[in-house]
């Protein structure tokens, strides 16, 4: 069982009082970094059970039941930031609507006139209208996921 206390002093103080208990057997006082000064009870015998109310009851008062640690969700899966957990058909990356302006949108016009043709030739045919290359492939291969092929 661990008990924390601010300062040494107080930490050989408790062990003191609690080494007076008959279902201790060994009272120890350690540092512990980011906690503070921790008193170490070794029970008397192992059946940890009765010694319970010591670990609830801390200086005259209930001990707050810990607050469980929830991990955040990653960004990526929140509804609204393209992944996962944004609704397919909802725009931006992988939601299946073309964007609206600029050289991507450009990519998405010539891929829907050229149609399902192969990955080279849209991409050639976007060079040929003034587009990046790398783009063009990025585009390519957002707007073949969106629709469907």
């Amino acid at each position: 069982m661990t008990y924390y206390r601010p300062t040494k002093a107080e930490a050989e103080a408790a062990a003191k009082e609690l080494q007076a208990d008959p279902r201790v057997s060994t009272a120890m006082v350690q540092f512990e970094p980011y906690n503070g000064w921790m008193v170490v009870l070794v029970p008397a015998r192992y059946d940890l059970s009765d010694l319970a109310d010591r670990a609830e009851i801390q200086d005259g008062k209930r001990r707050p039941a810990p607050v469980a640690k929830v991990r955040p969700r990653p960004l990526a899966d929140m509804p609204g930031q393209g992944g996962r957990g944004r609704p397919a058909g909802e725009g931006g990356q992988g939601g299946g609507v073309a964007p609206v302006r600029g050289a991507t949108a450009k990519v998405w016009q010539i891929a829907d006139g050229v149609g399902k043709a192969d990955r080279n030739a849209i991409i050639q045919a976007c060079v040929a209208a003034g587009i990046n290359q790398s783009t063009a492939a990025t585009q390519y291969s957002k707007w073949k996921k969106a629709r469907g092929f």
